[in-house]
């Protein structure tokens, strides 16, 4: 083998003129420089024959077309009109200039053009403020009508890569059309399902994640493309992926197990390669679906705490809740998230607050400067919250254990948020607020809010939930408040259940009444019996 190739390049390189055949002086001179490069490896290799058979089958095929050009295949696509255009259509900074390069050659546009073209728009406007996008969409809205009809059209030509681009361009855009294209990838992406890459899986999930369109089969068909590939992804794709999965709401069912097992697994042995931005991805995803994986966390404690500086302060309130909603062991973790974030709690809004404390007091993580620095900051906000996350807030304050830590003047500013809107308060809100005021010690602080109960919640309390009533009556009989029509509406409600019906009620109604009861036998013992 190795003589028969030797002689065949050499005849063909030495025997043929130059010009002859097609054959161009530099491809002769190509050739015989070919033949004396292959000539000395075959005689270093010569006891090494398996070297052999991938040369020959090469230089062979090459020997045959001597009338082709000698270009590579990637330098020849270059050249073409379509290749041409999308280097100038990646080139633009602008999306004007997208829809200039559309209006002067969109007939002659390709798959590959037309993906592009709309994965710059969607790009380029990206980083614009929402005034100017706004005015973007406004003024260009017939062109990029025409756009997104010629994309529609096309889209049965497109291979994988341009419908996931398709799918991620279009879910980034403020555009309403846009949508109408994910329902044509989605029509589209099973004939392409073994082709796609890894990042474009992600890209895939991803944009359908973002954009709330149904989904169909897009999330299997990923899950069953990803799994076994995963060591394939970056580890941006990786949390991509994940998170994908956990904001469409397929990460919480049982069928997603084995994907987030295996998602686990290789973003733990990989966790170095992951950014800021990319490991709160994975923790949120995986405190969403609510997946507890311990040594993921671990190692998610571990990368980011030397990037703690990275995160905004809202994105340490975040990954602080994920690691308390999946009861994660990593106090130190916390500590130094609660250390970052306390010094920008004014940057904070009433969401991240009630995150930061919750997943502080769930984790055992008390630190009185953290606890003082976000009760100034509701005190000082107290109008914007929500009555339920003041009670979330309250009851937080309630489960710490801080002596260091005086949370009078946090109660006082709820009660007197709270009292003027109890009638437009939900009711598991105001059941909480009273609770925590009343096992804290702090009654005297929310005397407003327990006034303001007393007047208004009877005329409504036969429609509420009854453990919040019966837990609201506790709470004021602790705190030394029996309110006559209070205490009578909730008489009423109980007897009107017959044995059946309070038998059916859970153990916790149970157990709140045994409490009323045993509250009620030092204040009124009378109405103890009664109840």
């Amino acid at each position: 083998e190795a003589g028969m190739l030797r002689a065949g390049l050499l005849r063909a390189a030495r025997g043929m003129p130059a010009g002859s055949r097609g054959m161009s002086t530099t491809v002769h001179r190509r050739a015989q420089r070919a033949a004396s490069a292959v000539e000395s490896r075959l005689v270093a290799a010569s006891e090494r024959t398996r070297l052999v058979a991938p040369l020959r089958t090469a230089w062979l095929l090459r020997a045959a077309r001597w009338d082709q050009p000698a270009v590579s295949r990637s330098r020849s696509k270059a050249n073409t009109p379509e290749a041409k255009v999308n280097a100038l259509l990646m080139a633009a900074s602008k999306p004007e200039e997208v829809l200039k390069l559309f209006a002067a050659h969109g007939q002659s546009f390709d798959a590959v053009n037309l993906s592009t073209a709309w994965g710059r728009i969607s790009r380029s406007t990206h980083d614009s403020s929402a005034s100017e996008r706004a005015a973007f969409f406004g003024q260009h809205e017939p062109a990029l009508h025409r756009l997104q009809v010629s994309v529609s059209e096309r889209i049965g030509d497109f291979r994988a890569r341009e419908l996931a681009n398709t799918a991620y361009a279009s879910a980034c855009l403020p555009y309403a059309p846009a949508l109408e294209l994910l329902e044509k990838v989605r029509d589209h992406a099973l004939a392409h399902a073994s082709s796609f890459q890894p990042h474009e899986l992600a890209s895939l999930a991803w944009g359908f994640a973002r954009s709330g369109v149904h989904p169909g089969p897009i999330f299997t068909l990923v899950e069953a493309e990803a799994r076994g590939k995963l060591s394939r992804f970056k580890a941006v794709d990786l949390a991509s992926l994940a998170w994908a999965f956990a904001k469409e709401g397929s990460g919480a069912h049982p069928q997603a197990d084995a994907l987030f097992g295996e998602l686990a697994r290789e973003a733990e042995g990989r966790i170095g390669e992951f950014s800021a931005r990319s490991l709160f991805n994975l923790a949120w995803a995986f405190a969403t679906s609510r997946r507890s994986d311990e040594r993921l966390f671990h190692a998610i404690a571990c990368a980011a705490t030397p990037l703690v500086s990275h995160f905004s302060p809202q994105e340490l309130c975040i990954i602080a809740w994920a690691v308390g909603r999946t009861r994660a062991r990593q106090p130190e973790f916390l500590r130094e998230l609660a250390a970052a974030a306390a010094p920008n709690a004014c940057e904070l809004d009433p969401k991240h607050v009630v995150m930061l404390l919750w997943s502080a007091v769930r984790c055992g993580v008390t630190d009185a400067a953290l606890l003082r620095a976000l009760s100034r900051e509701v005190q000082r906000t107290a109008e914007q919250y929500e009555p339920l996350e003041l009670a979330l807030v309250l009851w937080a304050a309630t489960k710490t254990s801080c002596p260091q830590f005086d949370a009078s003047p946090l109660f006082a500013a709820a009660a007197t948020e709270i009292a003027p809107r109890t009638n437009a308060c939900d009711i598991r809100a105001l059941s909480l607020l009273t609770y925590a005021a009343s096992i804290s010690g702090h009654a005297q602080e929310a005397t407003p809010l327990f006034e303001a109960l007393e007047y208004e919640l009877p005329a409504r309390a036969a429609s509420v939930r009854l453990p919040d009533l019966v837990r609201i009556v506790w709470a004021l009989a602790v705190a030394g408040r029996l309110p006559p029509l209070l205490v009578g509406a909730l008489f009423e409600r109980v007897n009107a259940l017959d044995a059946t019906a309070l038998q059916g009620e859970s153990v916790r109604l149970h157990v709140q009444l045994h409490q009323l009861v045993l509250s009620l036998r030092y204040l009124a013992p009378h109405l103890a019996l009664a109840l």
